[in-house]
């Protein structure tokens, strides 16, 4: 029996369904010498969610999937990269809330158009949750930029589940007005809008599963964009969204402060940001910019 370390490594989300994570968990813990309880210490999950994550026949969340096979070394994040300056932005909003906001603040002023960044106020822990939530803190988004994303153009590390709320949607929208049905397309409707306003993540695993391929289908239907770059694009969102909560959770322990309410609006508008000055700095033919 090949050694965990050996083990093929998840790359694709269709793998972190229940019915072919569940095996691959258990058989990775088994080869690792962890008890159930080890592993949910080394997840920094509850002892009963790697039980269900072992069990095909439950239906975890895909946070909790991703963690507890980490943990057991079936996914190498290492391979992944995430952006610094989006890293760097979560590790602030931790430690130094003072200069995340002077970061945003330098960022808006000076490498935004007047257009959009007259879109951006300054001082952006003076506006509450429910007010961002509301639509009052928006940054515009360009046709130009929206299609760079579609088009699989743009940076993977800028890419966040909500993103690909609105990229999934738009592609069942399109599959529809060219008369092409599945089973179920409501409901992934619906599933990829309640994904697209940021508010929940944690999303059945099984579901998402399930939605993916049929969006992938579609994506090869339709010609929306090609099937690989759909499941790239998925992959990368989920594991962004992983390393960032991750990161700022390790911070805000470091230095022993509460998680900053309102941190994924926040997160979402910095990278809005971030792919708006990379895109003018693309079209400009300028190198890219960072800011850590």
């Amino acid at each position: 029996m090949q050694s965990s370390a050996r083990m093929k490594k998840i790359v694709n989300i269709l793998e972190m369904s229940p019915e072919k994570l569940a095996p691959r968990v258990k058989q990775a813990r088994e080869q690792l010498g962890l008890s159930t309880a080890e592993l949910a210490r080394q997840a920094n999950v509850e002892f009963y969610s790697v039980t269900r994550v072992e069990n095909e026949n439950e239906d975890p969340g895909i946070l909790t999937s991703l963690a507890v096979a980490e943990a057991a070394k079936i996914i190498n994040f290492d391979s992944h990269v995430v952006d610094q300056d989006a890293t760097r932005f979560a590790e602030l909003l931790a430690s130094d809330k003072r200069a995340a906001g002077v970061l945003f603040d330098e960022i808006t002023t000076n490498y935004l158009s007047p257009s959009i960044a007259g879109e951006c106020p300054t001082g952006i822990f003076s506006l509450n949750t429910s007010t961002r939530a509301r639509g009052r803190f928006q940054i515009v988004e360009t046709v130009a930029l929206e299609d760079q994303i579609r088009k699989f153009k743009g940076d993977l590390f800028l890419i966040l589940p909500r993103d690909l709320g609105n990229i999934s949607k738009n592609c069942l929208k399109l599959s529809r007005r060219m008369g092409l049905e599945q089973a179920d397309q409501n409901q992934d409707q619906l599933y990829w809008n309640h994904l697209a306003t940021g508010r929940a993540v944690n999303v059945s695993s099984r579901r998402l599963a399930h939605s993916v391929e049929a969006v992938t289908a579609l994506c090869k239907e339709s010609g929306f964009m090609s099937p690989s770059s759909y499941l790239d694009i998925v992959w990368a969102a989920f594991m962004n969204h992983f390393h960032l909560e991750r990161t700022h959770r390790s911070e805000c322990k470091k230095h022993n402060v509460d998680e900053v309410g309102g941190f994924w609006q926040l997160i979402y508008d910095y990278i809005r940001m971030l792919r708006m000055v990379h895109l003018d700095d693309s079209r400009s033919g300028r190198p890219r910019r960072q800011f850590t």
